[in-house]
């Protein structure tokens, strides 16, 4: 796959890789309905439940994990 032909139209930050840069065609994958669900998905949601007081920042969240 020739590389010096993709054209990245956005980025994103994380914290480990710096940023991640994507694509027009990512991009409407990460605007539909679907993927915008795993905002809302917490990777360790049972942790809340066993340390209900422990505040666990929303980074954990799949959405994330999927960029």
């Amino acid at each position: 796959m020739d590389t010096k032909n993709i054209e990245f139209i956005g980025r994103v930050l994380d914290n480990v890789h710096g940023f991640i840069y994507y694509t027009e065609a990512e991009e409407q994958i990460m605007n539909t309905a679907l993927f915008k669900r795993l905002q809302s998905i917490k990777q360790l949601s049972i942790v809340n439940w066993v340390f209900p007081g422990l505040n666990i920042r929303d980074t954990f969240i799949r959405w994330e994990s999927c960029i």
